[in-house]
């Protein structure tokens, strides 16, 4: 009767093909065997699916550069705020994410742990614009998706940002109404809509 309770198991192989099929795919150079870099099969079958995407959304190493592993998916670490230029990182792979969709240029951070400030600017359609950021001394301001998602959707765009909570990470997706309902069949907690309760 215990057996009957536990999580289905799905083959790591299945998992791969099942997410390629809906469209998350790999960057150029990237490999199943960079995703299973330092884990066996056993972790990612573990908790299918989200373990696979937890993978996805991270970086290898190649020839001293760090390559991200897919532009659909980034999994996120939101006590990580050790680089002072933090948010041009976060806002740049959001960018990235948008295939360069989204225009902001000449993007500009400074996490001031001193002061205990937070300078935040870029330049949109030739407009520079700056945010108001909270210091919230190692955790990033959550405010900073909720401006990216609302300058993003401004385009309407037929992506969109998504996110799951993990802990103090997120799992961030930017994808499309069919493949947002396709990965909630498969992962817990769901991806939520930024307006749903993402944050």
């Amino acid at each position: 009767m215990i057996g009957f309770f536990r999580n289905k198991t799905v083959p790591l192989a299945d998992q791969w093909t099942r997410l390629k099929e809906a469209g998350i795919t790999v960057n150029e150079g990237i490999s199943l065997e960079h995703l299973m870099s330092g884990k066996d099969k056993a972790w990612f079958e573990e908790k299918p699916y989200v373990h696979l995407l937890i993978a996805l959304g991270g970086q290898t190493l190649i020839e001293e550069e760090w390559a991200n592993h897919t532009s659909n998916i980034w999994y996120v670490d939101l006590k990580a705020v050790e680089d002072t230029d933090i948010y041009t990182q976060l806002a740049e792979r959001m960018v990235q994410m948008t295939d360069g969709a989204l225009e902001m240029k000449h993007i500009r951070s400074c996490v001031d742990h001193e002061k205990r400030n937070v300078l935040f600017s870029f330049i949109y359609h030739g407009e520079r614009i700056e945010w108001n950021l909270e210091y919230k001394n190692e955790w990033i301001d959550k405010s900073f998706f909720d401006h990216m998602i609302a300058l993003d959707r401004t385009r309407n765009p037929e992506r969109q940002f998504v996110a799951s909570p993990q802990d103090h990470h997120l799992l961030i997706a930017y994808i499309d109404q069919k493949q947002f309902k396709q990965l909630n069949k498969w992962i817990k907690p769901e991806f939520e809509l930024w307006d749903n309760g993402a944050r």
